[in-house]
């Protein structure tokens, strides 16, 4: 069978009736295969920015690619996250590879915010753990390290005031190890999706305690809460 767009379940196929290959134009006119029909990459192609924003005074800037308004983003984040699919999970490794090596440069190293603990067992893996993975898989001359952990019985963060939101954040995740190595002096902070930018300030907080150098957060999509915070 031709393949179909992740995003709306159009049939990618050429005149001929033949299962044609897309091609997502990114940073700098760069382009790799994508997994959605013609509309649907053309859609991603205006909705890429990026966007730089400062989240607070004391944490550097957070770069987000695209605005979550866009259905066309919903729609892949949510293959993301809830179908765990493959395809789109690659594309958006794709996406963020040229940012990845600009932030962490020649000494920096790329980890990720771990989902929740309550939303990591209803669906049994983490998609931005995925997405480094599968990027660090395809590009081992970046370093990877994993830098945190969730922490259990941590009240829900959604519907909650952004201090509430942050204190919770701060009590669920943290920063670990790994082989007894210390915190890299340049890190990569990733994760998929910033709403109002507690966790991300919470990450960068613990990181800085633990002595941590220069500090980037890279998202795939930011949302209207931390626009307006922002």
């Amino acid at each position: 069978l031709p393949d179909v767009c992740c995003i709306c379940g159009d049939i990618i196929k050429n005149f001929e009736d033949v299962p044609k290959k897309i091609k997502f134009r990114g940073i700098n006119g760069k382009c790799f295969d994508c997994p959605y029909c013609e509309f649907c990459t053309r859609d991603l192609e205006r909705a890429l920015g990026p966007w730089r924003r400062t989240i607070f005074p004391d944490i550097p800037d957070a770069i987000f690619l695209f605005d979550y308004t866009y259905e066309t983003i919903k729609r892949s984040l949510h293959h993301i996250k809830i179908c765990k699919c493959t395809k789109c999970t690659a594309f958006f490794a794709d996406v963020i590879k040229d940012y990845v090596y600009a932030l962490a440069g020649n000494d920096g190293f790329l980890t990720y915010i771990p989902r929740s603990v309550r939303l990591y067992e209803k669906y049994g893996f983490d998609q931005s753990e995925r997405i480094v993975r599968t990027l660090v898989l395809n590009h081992p001359d970046i370093r990877y390290q994993n830098l945190f952990r969730r922490r259990k019985n941590i009240d829900e963060q959604k519907d909650l005031p952004f201090e509430e939101r942050f204190n919770n954040a701060e009590k669920a995740l943290e920063v670990i190890k790994e082989n007894g190595s210390g915190i890299p002096g340049r890190i990569v902070v990733f994760d998929d999706i910033i709403t109002t930018g507690a966790t991300a300030k919470a990450a960068a907080k613990l990181l800085k305690k633990s002595e941590a150098g220069k500090i980037f957060m890279l998202f795939v999509a930011g949302t209207n809460e931390f626009k307006e915070r922002s």
